[in-house]
């Protein structure tokens, strides 16, 4: 559907900006769209980006219910282009931003296992930016509960794939995280230069 590829690519634009107001009025569109039209691989990425974006305005119950319809929406099989054609595997994008979720509704346990479980699925699918996004947010979620450790062997996860397949915004991203965590190796002279 072109309305919901331009809208989408809109909606991406406006996330990304942080205009949340303008990027929640796409996602709303977007569902729409795909609810009318009855298209499963519609429903999955509206849901998604619906539910994203509700997870950064702060409606944490609101997206997890979103996120969830994303999740019940997701065929693996039939939907197997899905990270081709949208960058990113749904089901671990969804299953990344549940744990989030759960650690702002205070149920930490339940978000690191949730968070584990994308990791998991990140590294069995084996696709380069699903990999590098799972790890990357599952060290923010740990950085989130202080975990030093678990935030740096996350950061460097994800730092591995994302220079290997050049995703600049990853790699200094989760070196950031690298320095946060005290990790003396990453705080080179090098490192510190790209973040400048």
């Amino acid at each position: 559907n072109t309305e919901f590829k331009i809208l989408h690519g809109s909606w991406i634009y406006h996330f990304i900006g942080a205009d949340l107001h303008q990027a929640s009025v796409l996602s709303t569109e977007l569902l729409e769209i795909a609810n009318q039209i009855g298209d499963d691989a519609l429903l999955v990425e509206a849901n998604r980006v619906h539910g994203q974006t509700l997870l950064y305005q702060g409606e944490f119950a609101e997206s997890q219910l979103h996120i969830k319809s994303a999740l019940d929406h997701h065929n693996p099989q039939r939907h197997s282009l899905h990270a081709v054609r949208y960058g990113l595997d749904p089901k671990v994008c969804c299953v990344s931003y549940w744990s989030h979720n759960l650690l702002y509704l205070g149920q930490l346990k339940q978000a690191i296992e949730v968070s584990d479980q994308a990791v998991v699925e990140a590294n069995r699918l084996g696709h380069p930016y699903t990999k590098t996004f799972a790890h990357a947010l599952a060290s923010f979620l740990h950085q989130h509960t202080e975990n030093r450790i678990k935030t740096a062997d996350m950061a460097a996860a994800a730092i591995d794939v994302a220079r290997v397949n050049k995703f600049q915004f990853w790699d200094r991203q989760q070196t950031i995280f690298q320095i946060w965590a005290g990790n003396e190796t990453w705080a080179d002279e090098h490192s510190v230069g790209l973040l400048k």
